[in-house]
């Protein structure tokens, strides 16, 4: 190397989930907060996995000063996927480019987890994930060189692991007041799920303090991740991008799909009928979803003409379509908080703007023996800290703005409920937190 020459230091960007700064941005949140958001987003997957696999949910999470446990009743986690989440170079999401009223689509949720679990452990870091009849132990351990740590799986059979997931994240001691100072803002998550998860039962304990909460609807419905999203939800470059991502992964795997199989996946387009019409409007029989593109660039043209026949062929969802948190579940769980029954107040609003569905619940009731107002929000069915609604209306007020204005201040013993459903929610952040207006 000669003395004047000019390095050009080379940092992989998996290094941004294993420092405090690049964490904090992934997440959306600040270090104090971490222990929450990783909870978070453990509840977000186990919900969707029963979802998926057609069961009501039930999930139980523990946390001591040593430990995290976050149990669910899922499909489990296969150990081609455990390997895949601990890749620190490739981010897994099962629909983080599908247009659909999904809990996750961030894709970093499981990165954020690593992450945070190895940060706070400085530098090192201890993980199981038990399911599917195997129970692995993650290891990280710090690599100085590299930016990103060396991360090492153990697995070993365990038959008592055979049905859902078990997660355990262990806490290093430099940890506690971190779990003890998030405790309070815990239990009120758990307050948010059980509010906007009408099928949940759940069972929360966060060093001293516990939740404990009976789904009031076991076999409520709504759209579930694994039902097919539709051709209604996309813009041409968002419908694009999927068929990109789709193409790409399955190049990885040596494999191929025609187009006629892509489409069949999209609510509507399941009819042999339909699927001839598009065919043959654009002569694509027998054409694999490569055609799509030369080798390096899509299609456009021919992408949006593939989209706009689709759109042409099925109706659009409607918003109720999308599911309802609905007014007996919310009464029923104000009341059991102590709201008084005659002060609740529900409402409701199905909109249908560009043939997107959006369903907007709000609630209300009077709560003579709580300290103040407390606030539960939520997203697509995941709750989320704080009010995610702070761009409302023309005059861009926040909810809690609006709240102030009708004097149900922090501190009026009052509790407010607030859930948007849609499937092209868009957040100004990576923590889910801010909807974009």
């Amino acid at each position: 190397m000669e003395s004047n020459e000019v390095l050009a230091f080379r940092t992989p960007r998996a290094a941004d989930f294993f420092t405090e700064p690049g964490l904090t941005a992934e997440c959306g949140h600040p270090r104090d907060e971490w222990a929450l958001a990783l909870v978070r987003e453990l509840v977000d997957n186990a919900i969707d996995a029963a979802e998926e696999a057609g069961r009501p949910p039930r999930i139980e999470i523990e946390t001591t000063a040593g430990r995290t446990i976050v149990r669910d009743n899922g499909h489990g986690i296969p150990a081609d996927v455990v390997a895949d989440i601990c890749n620190p170079e490739i981010r897994v999401s099962s629909r983080s480019l599908y247009a659909a009223p999904t809990r996750g689509r961030q894709d970093n949720a499981w990165k954020t987890v690593l992450g945070i679990a190895y940060v706070l452990g400085d530098g090192r870091a201890r993980i199981e994930i038990a399911s599917c009849g195997t129970r692995h132990t993650i290891h990280l351990s710090a690599n100085d060189l590299t930016g990103v740590p060396d991360i090492k799986i153990e697995s070993v059979e365990d038959r008592t692991c055979a049905d859902g997931t078990e997660i355990v994240v262990y806490w290093p001691a430099e940890a506690a007041g971190l779990l003890e100072q998030t405790s309070e803002a815990f239990l009120q998550l758990v307050d948010g799920f059980a509010y906007t998860n009408p099928h949940l039962t759940i069972n929360a304990t966060w060093l001293g303090g516990s939740r404990a909460y009976t789904a009031t609807d076991p076999e409520w419905g709504k759209w579930r991740p694994s039902d097919p999203t539709s051709p209604w939800w996309y813009t041409v470059e968002t419908f694009g991008r999927l068929i990109a991502a789709t193409i790409a992964d399955l190049q990885r795997r040596g494999c191929d799909v025609t187009v006629r199989e892509f489409i069949a996946q999209f609510a509507g387009m399941k009819g042999t009928t339909r699927q001839k019409v598009v065919l043959d409007a654009l002569d694509l029989h027998r054409a694999s979803l490569s055609v799509l593109t030369d080798g390096s660039q899509l299609n456009t043209d021919l992408i949006g003409a593939l989209l706009c026949k689709m759109q042409e062929l099925v109706k659009p969802i409607r918003a109720k379509k999308l599911g309802l948190v609905g007014k007996e579940h919310l009464r029923t769980r104000m009341i059991a908080c102590g709201a008084m029954p005659e002060s609740f107040r529900y409402r409701k609003r199905l909109s249908q703007e560009d043939n997107v569905p959006r369903v907007v619940e709000c609630a209300f009731a009077y709560c003579p023996d709580a300290d103040g107002r407390q606030l539960i929000c939520g997203v697509n069915w995941s709750a989320t800290p704080g009010t995610p609604f702070r761009d409302l209306g023309e005059e861009r007020e926040s909810l809690d703005g609006l709240l102030r204005q009708l004097e149900a201040t922090p501190s009026q013993p009052v509790i407010v409920f607030a859930h948007m459903a849609c499937p092209n929610v868009v957040f100004t952040d990576r923590a889910k937190a801010a909807v974009a207006a």
